[in-house]
């Protein structure tokens, strides 16, 4: 193939990657326009419905339900947006001094209350403060996505662990599923990825974000697992 062929070719994979990038922003941002009237509409009846009177307990059941699948889509539009503008390059790190465990008890606080309706159970390993200089909504969000994925994959007990040097610190997550084969360790931190355990549902994003924003903060993210040992997830973070 000529070079100006091949380089031709590249400009229009280039053109047709950004103009698919733009639309998934844009669909993101309209889908998220749509729906804040409604999430707002039902926690105002929710809350007007706590003022009045005690509502049945079937109303209120109805309306916890609602109001938690509707925070369902709103991650999952966050999501959407996220691909855009973390393909793009379109994000902002606003890093500041930041207890990593104080993040990872809140995180782990969280996301109790779904790991308990998923068969599982998060303990938390993180005695001492660890600070260093970091974007607090990028580390939950590190920290969201790795164990929304032992939740959502694994189930059963999850350890998340804190260990720090001097000029880094490790957080941990550790599965005892039912494992991922090592040949597919690569795929699993691309985009649109779902192997070996890894059910249909889901977007397979959640590790791509991950892996986009260690290496943003200058760190890494890495997985250590096999067939039947579960899996474990290290993003090391540089505390400078």
């Amino acid at each position: 193939m000529p070079a100006e062929d091949h380089d031709d070719d590249l400009a229009q994979l280039r053109d047709t990657l950004a103009s698919q990038t733009e639309y998934v922003g844009v669909v993101g941002h309209e889908l998220r326009n749509s729906v804040a009237p409604l999430v707002l509409l039902i926690q105002q009846l929710d809350d007007r419905a706590r003022e009045e009177a005690c509502p049945p307990p079937w109303m209120a059941d109805q309306l916890a339900r609602i109001h938690k699948q509707l925070g369902h889509v709103v991650e999952s539009i966050e999501t959407i947006s996220d691909v855009a503008r973390l393909s793009e390059g379109r994000f902002e790190l606003d890093p500041a001094p930041v207890d990593l465990a104080d993040v990872a008890r809140q995180v782990v606080a969280e996301l109790a209350p779904e790991a308990t309706a998923g068969g599982a159970r998060i303990s938390l390993d993180a005695p001492h403060a660890v600070v260093g200089h970091w974007d607090r909504g990028r580390l939950e969000q590190i920290l969201g996505h790795l164990l929304s994925n032992a939740i959502r994959y694994a189930g059963g007990e999850i350890e998340v662990r804190l260990t720090a040097s001097v000029d880094r610190a490790e957080l941990t997550v550790v599965d005892h599923g039912s494992g991922i084969d090592p040949r597919d360790h690569a795929r699993l931190f691309e985009r649109f990825e779902r192997v070996g355990r890894r059910r249909a549902g889901r977007f397979g994003i959640g590790l791509w974000v991950v892996k986009t924003l260690c290496v943003a903060m200058g760190g890494t993210v890495a997985v250590a697992s096999a067939p039947g040992a579960g899996a474990r997830f290290t993003a090391a973070l540089p505390r400078a």
